[in-house]
């Protein structure tokens, strides 16, 4: 309790200036107190330190060390008074057409100018990464992080296989997952562009510009540009993570999958102890009509190709 009433009381750039990082916990809240700024850190950043305290608990527990049965952390985690709902809004299928009616997948006319109307279709990481995240509403980072070895095939299905590795990370355990690959992904030749990258990586052309930085941070400027140009003000409140909120719901009203199968197709947390603890993950076989399902985003579309 004491560690969570010590973050409620941090200031949230706490530490930040060269003064405070020779300061103790205590004068920094106390210098906060009387300069009169904002304290308490945010809800996020609460819960990912409780989360870190609670592995060290379980990992103690596992070597046979005595802790306190009431030890537990997670009735200290915090509920972000904006719900995640909000945050992002979902994009429609209409704001999905006119997307995808860009010219980055129906021709721009170059590598320099994507945005603009032409005749070449260059499939890089800024083509398919959208495409992917349409048909699987999988995370910017889970697709940008993807390896030749994520791409498998079982039971005759072919799946990317979203798992941690050198280069990328997941959320969460339950972001494990494979999902099966669209139909219209494979038509648009996808497997061929992943024969044919020059390193192990599904996106050679993404690299981290900065030690702290996204590989996918590599197409945001264009992205974000090309969003503004084909949605307009429509294109508020909406970014890349809007893919994720569009197949949730996509997935829960249009075609009614049950919890568990959405749960494990985009790899949400699963609330409930009995699902968690028993049975199988929902198998390819089944999930793989509830990803056909999603409409296609466009036709075949034109356009000289170029980086494959």
């Amino acid at each position: 309790m004491a560690f969570s009433n010590i973050m409620h009381a941090l200031p949230p750039t706490y530490r930040k200036t060269p003064k405070e990082r020779d300061m103790t916990l205590a004068e920094i809240i106390e210098t906060a107190e009387t300069a009169g700024r904002k304290q308490g850190l945010s809800a996020a950043t609460i819960n990912r330190n409780l989360g870190f305290v609670g592995q060290l608990i379980k990992h103690a527990r596992s070597e046979g060390l005595s802790l306190d049965p009431l030890l537990d952390t997670r009735d200290l985690r915090e509920t972000d008074p904006e719900d995640d709902q909000d945050k992002v809004a979902p994009f429609s299928r209409d704001d999905l057409r006119r997307i995808f009616a860009g010219p980055v997948w129906q021709g721009c006319q170059s590598a320099g100018r994507r945005t603009r109307p032409g005749d070449l279709v260059i499939r890089d990481a800024l083509y398919w990464l959208p495409l992917i995240a349409a048909y699987t509403g999988a995370r910017r980072e889970e697709i940008a992080g993807l390896a030749h070895e994520d791409i498998v095939t079982e039971d005759g299905i072919t799946s990317f296989h979203f798992r941690p590795t050198e280069i990328r990370r997941l959320k969460n355990r339950p972001s494990q997952r494979k999902v099966p690959i669209h139909p219209h992904l494979l038509e648009l030749d996808f497997l061929e562009h992943v024969a044919q990258a020059e390193t192990g990586q599904v996106f050679p052309d993404l690299k981290r510009r900065k030690g702290r930085g996204t590989l996918s941070d590599a197409i945001s400027f264009n992205w974000h540009k090309l969003l503004r140009a084909q949605l307009g003000e429509d294109a508020a409140k909406k970014n890349f993570h809007s893919f994720r909120h569009y197949v949730t719901d996509e997935l829960r009203y249009r075609q009614d999958v049950p919890d568990l199968s959405r749960h494990h197709l985009l790899g949400h947390a699963i609330s409930s102890e009995e699902d968690r603890r028993y049975g199988q993950r929902t198998p390819l076989p089944l999930l793989k009509p509830l990803i056909d399902a999603l409409p296609r985003v466009f036709g075949r579309g034109g356009g000289s190709r170029a980086g494959d």
